[in-house]
């Protein structure tokens, strides 16, 4: 689980809650159960019309798997794609063993390819099919963030749909004109609908987009260390400057904690 996104999820809550204590005379000024059901129930809606039930299950899905720590291992990655590279130096019975035991299923998949030899696929279509491959993946992975994005609006819509409908329910229920006092209380009251809208999308739903994004990026580098590790391996390239080469995609500061944690 990551320490970060719990104490990320209770802070925003907690600073809410205090701003409201401190210029509310009470919490119940910012309650309002109908309006709160019609945002809630009105955003998903309009999810599973646009993107259907299962689609927006697999978005939270993917993000509670990152909220309870299941990140892209680069150096799991790397350390299969070595022990890949130093099997079949030793033969391709040994290669083929090691094989079954990658644990990265994109891997094991990009490596079965290599049994075709080079008089079946020349080097430059090998290479061309793994990139098609790792560029599905990344577009398929980043369009799930996009709809993600898309379902953030839809809070902030409903929020205000439903703060003009109290506003026009309230006016249009008198028979004269309200006082400053009342009119000033009805416009109050109207906007508590879109606080809802405002809370759930910038607090929840935002954040979670923001996830999906970073994962997408994740993956694709994954992706791309697999992609430039199996050419290598196909090539029969030392390992020293396997490993030195599949590195390089990480930043300095992923490389010395990834290592770390290896070694």
């Amino acid at each position: 689980m990551q320490i970060s996104a719990v104490f990320g999820i209770l802070l925003s809550p907690i600073l809410i809650a205090i701003t409201v204590k401190y210029y509310a005379i009470n919490f119940g000024t910012f309650w309002n159960g109908i309006a709160l059901l019609f945002v809630c129930l009105g955003s998903a809606a309009s999810a599973i019309v646009s993107f259907g039930t299962r689609r927006v299950y697999v978005l939270f899905m993917l993000y509670f798997n990152r909220f309870f720590g299941r990140h892209v291992d680069y150096a799991a990655t790397i350390h299969e794609i070595l022990s890949l590279a130093r099997a079949k130096r030793t033969g391709y019975t040994n290669f083929v063993s090691a094989r079954k035991n990658v644990k990265n299923i994109f891997l094991r998949e990009c490596a079965e390819l290599l049994d075709w030899g080079e008089a079946e696929v020349s080097r430059e279509n090998l290479r061309s099919l793994l990139e098609t491959r790792a560029k599905i993946f990344n577009q398929r992975y980043t369009h799930e963030a996009q709809v993600m994005k898309a379902v953030t609006r839809f809070p902030l819509m409903y929020g205000s749909i439903c703060s003009l409908i109290i506003l026009l329910a309230a006016l249009m229920a008198r028979k004269r004109a309200p006082a400053l006092e009342q009119m000033l209380f009805l416009v109050g009251r109207s906007i508590i609908p879109i606080y809802y809208g405002m809370v759930i999308s910038f607090i929840f739903l935002i954040p979670v987009y923001k996830n999906l994004e970073e994962a997408s990026r994740e993956d694709h580098t994954m992706r791309e260390m697999v992609v430039e590790g199996v050419m290598m391996i196909h090539d029969s390239v030392q390992i020293k400057f396997l490993e030195e080469a599949i590195l390089s995609f990480l930043l300095p500061h992923e490389r010395g904690f990834k290592l770390s944690k290896q070694g």
